[in-house]
This record gives C-alpha cells, sequence and structure tokens, in this order.
C-alpha cells in the first residue's frame, strides 16, 4: 500500500511538473479572489488554508500509524462465532 501510495504521489507530481498546473491554480485564485472582494482579506484566508492543511497532515499521520483491529485483538478476537464468511453466528453448544 505504501508503495502504490507513492507511485500516485509521484504520478500526480509529474502531471503537475508538465502542465504546471500550481501556476494555473494560483492565478485562477487570485482572479476569483479579486472578483468576489476577498484579495485584502488574503493573509487571513492563506493562514487559515495553511492551519487546516496542518491539521490534515497530522490527522492523516496519525490514522495511518493506528494499528489495526486485528493486530490488537479486536473483531477476530471479539466474535470467535464468527468464521470463514459466516454471516450469522453459530449456536454454541
Amino acid at each position: 500500500m505504501l508503495w502504490f501510495g507513492l507511485s500516485i504521489l509521484l504520478l500526480v507530481l509529474g502531471i503537475n511538473k508538465q502542465l504546471d498546473l500550481q501556476t494555473l491554480l494560483t492565478a485562477l485564485g487570485r482572479e476569483i479572489a479579486q472578483e468576489n472582494g476577498l484579495y485584502e482579506s488574503r493573509r487571513e484566508i492563506q493562514l487559515i488554508f495553511v492551519i487546516l492543511f496542518a491539521l490534515f497532515c497530522f490527522s492523516s499521520l496519525a490514522f495511518a500509524r493506528m494499528p489495526r483491529a486485528e493486530a490488537r485483538g479486536g473483531h477476530a478476537a471479539q466474535a470467535p462465532a464468527l468464521r470463514d464468511g459466516d454471516r450469522r453466528p453459530r449456536r454454541s453448544s
């Protein structure tokens, strides 16, 4: 999963490099901000964006480091009657 994620990231970065999407997105955002009267308060909007992006990165990292339920004895240990895809629990004798 790690290598798949890294390959997708590198693919997106390669497309961005070839098409110069970052400059296009910046120019488009500047134009929209000027049309809507938000250009004067761009520093505050940039600060909010940076904070939200940092929170997203931190929560993604925390989620990626969270152990899986099976590794810590989660669902598999709690429901031993469910085996091999059974939809109903087996009756105990």
